[in-house]
């Protein structure tokens, strides 16, 4: 087989699965910075801690769901899954577009959580039955980034005509695109499903580790990425450059997973968690202790770039000591409660200190923590790979 046909195929693999991952399943947490928006400055002015808890209530529903599937995830068919999850999401996103009560709109996404998390624990445990799954990571972002860049760069003209409501109407209309896509390319499993009664699974010392290291990185990435659009009004950016800057730093995060592609296991993982994780702690510092917007534009494209570089190792190091997709899975659930805390958490110290520069202090020495944690871990992978 050719290696260009390889490449077609890792491709199509990658953007079947990116869909259900990261197109769906982590859609409200890259529109985060959006979202918050729409709830604080739109017609129903929530205090920033509050739509940072409504942000919280979702991601915690798609953090248990994920949870509660990754002990059966080798069970369940893995493309029904992602194609039930992203219609469930779906209704949870429109229906939310219809109300103006907190109450209302928390119930709504609720559902939409709990359908994001069926499809991104069906796509992250199809990523962990592949033989190399830091280079279909390094692809998903690839195939994915500029239909993201579009869809962070085009939300906030739907949240100034509607405000929360345009928001919410605008990722539905995102989900039925994703589910269309889906539906055709999810990859199916090459083995059914296990149905004979197994035994009950549970973490090792060492995937703890790593599962813990999942839950500290989502801590610092979403805890930065929520205001990073608030950060940007404080220095004087209006919400449209903000969402063009979000959107051109998106187009950094392919050439993050092409060199990380690129890398692959030629240096171990050692250097490139050091090398990426090193600079988002670096860029994080400076998106938040800087008033100058060039600065803070250069820094967010510069940690996007460190992000989509560092994420397939650390992703690639769960999924690597656990073939059958649990130990990803679970990593990835338990993540999600630090990522769906992180909004709430960023809330409140922004509006206790008065200052965003705490918040990337606080990540920055955060990531640094994630680098240790992932190092640990990657020690008990059998080096075949390397």
């Amino acid at each position: 087989m050719s290696k260009s046909r390889n490449y077609g195929q890792l491709a199509k693999f990658a953007l079947g699965v990116a869909s259900a991952q990261w197109g769906v399943g982590n859609m409200s947490y890259f529109l985060m910075p959006h979202l918050i928006e729409g709830l604080v400055s739109g017609e129903i002015g929530l205090s920033e801690k509050m739509a940072g808890l409504v942000g919280t209530i979702e991601l915690l529903c798609l953090a248990f769901t994920i949870i509660v599937l990754s002990a059966h995830i080798e069970r369940i068919d893995k493309r029904k899954l992602a194609v039930g999850g992203i219609a469930l999401a779906g209704l949870g996103y429109i229906a939310s577009s219809f109300f103006d009560q907190v109450p209302m709109i928390a119930a709504c996404r609720v559902f939409a959580g709990m359908g994001a998390g069926c499809a991104m624990a069906a796509a992250n445990a199809m990523v962990a039955s592949h033989d190399e799954p830091e280079q279909v990571y390094a692809w998903s972002f690839i195939v994915i980034t500029p239909i993201q860049a579009l869809t962070i760069a085009v939300m906030p003209y739907f949240i100034e005509l509607g405000g929360h409501a345009g928001a919410y109407a605008y990722q539905a209309l995102n989900a039925t695109f994703y589910l269309v896509v889906v539906f055709f390319l999810f990859p199916r499993d090459e083995a059914p499903p296990e149905t004979r009664v197994k035994e009950k699974w549970f973490p090792k010392p060492m995937e703890m580790v790593m599962i813990g290291a999942l839950f500290v990185f989502l801590v610092g990435d979403a805890g930065i990425w929520s205001f990073t659009e608030r950060v940007a009004v404080s220095i004087g950016l209006d919400i449209k450059t903000v969402g063009l800057v979000l959107g051109v730093g998106v187009f950094a995060v392919p050439l993050g997973s092409a060199l990380a592609s690129a890398v692959g296991m030629r240096f171990g993982r050692y250097l490139p968690l050091i090398f990426g994780l090193g600079l988002m702690s670096t860029t994080v510092y400076m998106i938040t202790h800087t008033a100058v917007q060039t600065v803070y534009m250069g820094s967010q494209i510069s940690y996007n770039f460190a992000y989509a570089f560092a994420l397939p190792f650390v992703y690639g190091t769960a999924a690597a000591m656990d073939p059958k997709g649990r130990v990803v899975v679970a990593a990835m659930g338990i993540g999600l409660i630090g990522g769906a805390i992180a909004p709430f958490l960023s809330g409140l110290l922004a509006e206790t200190t008065g200052s965003y520069g705490v918040l990337g202090s606080l990540y920055g020495i955060i990531f640094l923590i994630v680098l240790v944690l992932t190092a640990l871990a990657a020690r008990t992978i059998k080096r075949d790979d390397s």
